[in-house]
């Protein structure tokens, strides 16, 4: 019942969205129909293609194709739903005989359209262009002086994919080592397929030149827990799952634990997030966490966490996502206070689904540490 509510809704939109672009005259109704059915078929093609992880072009194409429509006909739907509304506006108005210039509503459903798939068309350059590599201070309770200044690269969801392969994490390595981080945490959703497509693509990472330590997000246990964690594991990573580890400097040190994903229980039952446990036996100190999802702060309280690091939202990835994320989270990207544990949430490195990226710039923070 499910399947069939959603291929309803899927078929309602599309015809939708067929008969405003034969209402506004921008495709013949011979054209329009049959262009939208074949785009309505890639995009199933892409959700089941997609998660073979396979590099062959033919398979590329049509993932490609089917997802870059799945995002734009969520630009297209607004924009056709805004002129509709438009549109409505315009005709009680007539009715209560305001002075309205004949076709006004027609050319502004039309400019909202175009402007629909301009904005579809940006959002693609911008999810295929190279996170940004930026700074971020953090100020940090009680930081012992030896770290004062540490630099640590925050990676998260890269979903190396059959679109984002080895070439784009080759220049996401370069650019992180770049920037000569302390140490490289990544906090999940590494890839969408199996290590044994997408093993070449996260090779690179074992060429980052700092120390590095990650746990696993929910798209791990889609693609092959077991086998991304020990992938992770050979190109040199540590996976702290309910697990922490000491940073020395100076003689001072350094607390940096990591918890299983927030639903990773649902696969794994022995899998249950357990603050306790992860600091076990820690120094006094500060303690940095690595959590997929915000939302894990709220299992974590009265731990004495000083800074959670997570990402999974994606800063929303495609308008108006943003909004629907704090439906499920705390925070939507950047800092704040979820009951006593402060957590930043970066915007993420790679994408996934659609290869689109609008308002959302993806992003690997370095972030400085600073006494606080």
């Amino acid at each position: 019942m499910s399947l069939a509510l959603v291929l309803c809704v899927f078929t309602a939109v599309h015809m939708y969205i067929g008969a405003r672009l034969v209402s506004l005259q921008v495709l013949p109704r011979s054209a329009a129909f049959p262009i939208l059915a074949g785009l309505a078929v890639a995009m199933l093609g892409a959700l089941f293609l997609a998660r073979t992880g396979s590099g062959a072009l033919p398979v590329r194409a049509v993932v490609w194709v089917g997802y870059s429509w799945m995002g734009m006909v969520l630009l297209l739907l607004i924009a056709c739903l805004a002129g509709d509304l438009i549109s409505l506006t315009f005709w009680v108005g007539q009715k209560l005989s305001f002075p309205i210039q004949p076709n006004t509503s027609l050319r502004i459903s039309q400019f909202l359209l175009g402007a629909g798939a301009l904005a579809g068309v940006w959002a693609m350059v911008q999810a295929m262009r190279s996170p940004e590599v930026h700074e971020v201070e953090v100020r940090v309770p009680n930081l012992p002086r030896s770290f004062e200044g540490y630099r640590l690269a925050h990676i998260t969801d890269t979903h190396l994919s059959v679109l984002l392969r080895r070439a784009w994490s080759l220049n996401l390595v370069a650019s992180v080592n770049a920037a000569h981080p302390d140490l490289v945490v990544h906090t999940g959703d590494i890839a969408d397929g199996p290590v044994a497509a997408l093993g070449p693509s996260i090779e690179p990472f074992a060429h980052l030149e700092a120390p590095r330590l990650f746990v696993t997000g929910n798209h791990e246990a889609y693609s092959g827990l077991g086998e991304w964690s020990m992938e992770m594991q050979r190109l040199g990573f540590t996976l702290l799952n309910n697990s922490h580890t000491v940073i020395e400097r100076g003689g001072e040190k350094l607390v940096i634990g990591g918890i299983p994903d927030h639903n990773q229980a649902n696969h794994i039952p022995t899998d249950l997030i357990d603050a306790r446990k992860t600091f076990a036996g820690a120094p006094e100190g500060p303690r940095i966490l690595l959590a997929h999802q915000p939302r894990s702060a709220f299992l974590v309280q009265g731990q004495s966490i000083s800074l959670q690091l997570s990402g999974h939202t994606h800063g929303g990835q495609i308008w108006p996502f943003h909004y629907l994320v704090r439906l499920q989270q705390p925070m939507n990207a950047g800092f704040a206070t979820v009951g006593d544990v402060p957590v930043f949430t970066s915007r993420g490195a790679g994408f996934w689904g659609p290869p689109l990226r609008l308002f959302a710039r993806s992003e690997v923070p370095i972030l400085v540490l600073r006494r606080g």
